[in-house]
Order: structure tokens, then sequence, then C-alpha cells
């Protein structure tokens, strides 16, 4: 008899990949239920094994959890936590997370442009900018865009949703993931 994988065993995985196993232990239990949710999430939606696990790492991250040896708190944290995932209405939903935020998170209404995710709602974590490496710069060559760069849009707690690049209109989170920010939350400064 052919056995189906138990996603269950890759989560120890997939946390290992998303948070340093110095973080404390029931930091990593909560993610460990927001991993287990979003895996639930994707497996209702349709999604198999494979996909799954591409969405949550890559192969990198699965080879250096097999052979780092520090799977072990992941592992607890999974037995700990068996079963427990993070619902809405008595649904799981996309449970997005972050290691560290601007201050404030973003509700999930103006993150994602859609009513659908109002159960995300914005809260304060102004504790987030004693996350080492909190601020960063990054430099942008003269030349690299073809036009001058102007902020016109922020939501609430402060991320980019339009610029202009001249006269183009672009998107705050397709720029940052372009620019290689971490963030759509920057400020511009010549």
């Amino acid at each position: 008899a052919q056995r189906k994988p138990d996603m269950e065993n890759f989560l120890p995985v997939i946390v290992s990949a998303q948070i340093s196993a110095e973080m404390k232990k029931e930091t990593i239990k909560a993610q460990t239920i927001i991993a287990r949710s979003n895996m639930q999430r994707q497996k209702k939606e349709g999604k198999n094994l494979a996909q799954i696990l591409k969405e949550n790492g890559d192969g990198r991250d699965f080879l250096r959890a097999f052979f780092s040896g520090e799977d072990g708190i992941y592992k607890k944290a999974a037995k700990e936590t068996n079963g427990m995932v993070i619902t809405w209405r008595g649904e799981v939903k996309l449970t997005p997370w972050h290691k560290a935020s601007a201050g404030k998170t973003r509700s999930g209404e103006e993150a994602f442009g859609d009513k659908a995710y109002t159960y995300l709602k914005s809260v304060d974590s102004s504790e987030d900018k004693n996350y080492p490496g909190y601020l960063k710069t990054v430099e942008i060559q003269d030349g690299q865009l073809s036009g001058k760069l102007k902020v016109q849009k922020r939501d609430n707690a402060g991320y980019v949703m339009e610029l202009l690049n001249g006269k183009t209109l672009l998107e705050g989170e397709s720029f940052a993931s372009g620019m290689g920010l971490d963030s759509s939350n920057f400020s511009l400064q010549k």
C-alpha cells in the first residue's frame, strides 16, 4: 500500500526556513501554528504538497534543515502545537506574517485591496523598531530609473501604495520587490 506524505512531517522544515532556532520557544510555537494554518488553507485550495512546499521555502531551506541538526526545537514546537490552527469564523484563512513591521501592522483590506481580508486588523507593533536590521539603506544608481521618484499614496500604517517615476504610476509592493527592498514601507532621499 502506498502512503501519502503527512504534511505535518514537513512543518518543522518549513518553520526552520521562516524563523531562527534562537528565537524564544513560544515564538517558534506561534510561527508553527501560523505555518500549519497556511498549509491547511493551501491544501483546501487544492494545492498539492510540492506546490505548498515551493510556496513556503526553497530547496536550500529544506536541505539545510535536514542536515543542520537544529530541527529539534522545530519538531518539539510541532508536537506541542499538534493540530492547532488559526481560524476566523470557523475557517482557516490567509495568515500573513513578517519578522518585523515598521511599528504598525497593515490592515488586510489595505494590504490586499480587498474587503475579504477585513479580519486582518492593523495593530501597534512599535517594539519591532528594536529588531536588528530594522532600518536599511538601499542605494539606487543615477540612471537606473527614467524619471524623478515621488511617493503618491501611503496606507494608514505608512506603507507605500503608489509612487510616480516621472509620469509613470508604480505600485508600492512591486517597486519594493523589484528594488530588493524588504518592505514597501520606505522613504526616498536624494
